[in-house]
C-alpha cells in the first residue's frame, strides 16, 4: 500500500491505462485476452484500490470509461478520492484524496495536466503535481523536452504568483468557473460539473 502515514506527506502512482480506441494497435503483441477492456478495468481497480496513493496520475484516459474506474463506486474505498481532468475526449485525470488534499488551481495543456492542491492539515503547504502524456514517437524527442520545458515554465510562473504573497497577507484560492468545471467530486451522475 501506497497510503500515507503523516498528515503531512504524499505518495503517487503514474499510470498510462491505454485507451480502448488504441489497444487495437498493439494486439499483434499482446494476448488479446489482456487486451480486453472489462478485464483491463477489473485489473486496474484492483491495483488502484491496493495501492490508495494519494494522487493517481493517469494518462489516455476517454472521457466515456471514467467511470469504469472504482473512483466512482460508492462501495470502494476510492470513492473518497475528487480529480481534475483535461476538457477533452481523451486526456490526463489526476485523482488526488480529497480528505488529504484540496486543488487549488488547474491548467490543462494539450498534453499536460498542471495541478496545485494544498494539503488540508496543513493549509500554507502546497503540492505542485504536472501529469505529464508524453509524445511516444521515437522520432519526436524534442517535443517532448518541449512538453516537459512547458511544464516547468508554467510550475515557475506559479510559484512566483504565489511568493508575491507575504506570510502576512491574507490570501484564499478560488477557482475561476472553467477551473471548476475541469476539477470534478467523483459522482457518477453529473461527473463533469460539480465542483470539488
Amino acid at each position: 500500500s501506497l497510503k500515507s502515514s503523516s498528515t503531512s506527506s504524499f505518495s503517487l502512482c503514474s499510470y498510462n491505462v491505454l485507451a480502448p480506441a488504441f489497444s487495437k494497435h498493439y494486439k499483434e503483441w499482446i494476448d488479446t485476452d489482456r487486451l480486453n477492456v472489462d478485464r483491463r478495468f477489473s485489473m486496474m481497480n484492483s491495483f488502484f484500490e491496493s495501492l490508495q496513493a494519494t494522487l493517481f496520475c493517469l494518462q489516455e484516459v476517454e472521457r466515456e470509461s471514467l467511470d469504469r474506474f472504482a473512483f466512482f463506486d460508492s462501495s470502494s474505498p476510492l470513492s473518497r478520492y475528487s480529480f481534475a481532468t483535461q476538457d477533452k475526449r481523451w486526456g490526463n485525470v489526476t485523482f488526488f484524496d480529497s480528505n488529504v488534499l484540496r486543488l487549488t488551481h488547474v491548467n490543462p495543456r494539450s498534453r499536460t495536466l498542471f495541478c496545485e492542491f494544498q494539503f488540508k492539515s496543513h493549509p500554507s503547504v502546497f503540492l505542485h503535481v504536472v501529469n505529464v502524456h508524453l509524445e511516444g514517437s521515437p522520432h519526436l524527442h524534442s517535443e517532448r523536452f518541449n512538453q516537459i520545458k512547458s511544464s516547468f515554465k508554467f510550475f515557475k510562473q506559479r510559484l512566483d504568483f504565489l511568493s508575491s504573497f507575504s506570510k502576512d497577507s491574507s490570501f484564499s484560492v478560488k477557482l475561476s468557473k472553467r477551473q471548476r468545471l475541469l476539477s470534478s467530486s467523483c459522482d457518477p451522475i453529473v461527473p463533469w460539473c460539480s465542483s470539488s
